[in-house]
């Protein structure tokens, strides 16, 4: 099974086959998602922490930044299938500064 590209949408095998420890709500509902459990301020709190870290690898030149974005954006895309984030928040996201460097 390849693992989705976003680690939200990873269920108990994916993190099995990835060799990394599940989160314990994974390891008790194994066919969930942590995008499907997570609860709206986890949500909010996932969206500002992706973006301040990006801020950071951008203030600081990281080689790193673009794999991070893409990690992000695919977040992005998932909360958005799971209706977690509405259209608008995901394009107000998607078309800020710090994603279209």
């Amino acid at each position: 099974m390849d693992s989705p590209e976003s680690e939200l949408a990873w269920k108990l095998a994916d993190y099995q086959q990835a060799n990394m420890e599940a989160p314990d709500r994974i390891i008790a509902d194994p066919t969930a998602t942590e995008g499907e459990l997570m609860a709206p301020h986890e949500v909010a709190q996932h969206l500002a922490d992706s973006v301040g870290v990006l801020l950071v690898l951008l203030d600081d030149g990281s080689p790193r930044f673009e794999a991070v974005r893409q990690s992000f954006t695919a977040d992005l895309i998932y909360l958005l299938k799971l209706g977690k984030i509405s259209t608008g928040e995901y394009n107000e996201i998607t078309s800020s500064e710090e994603m279209n460097i």
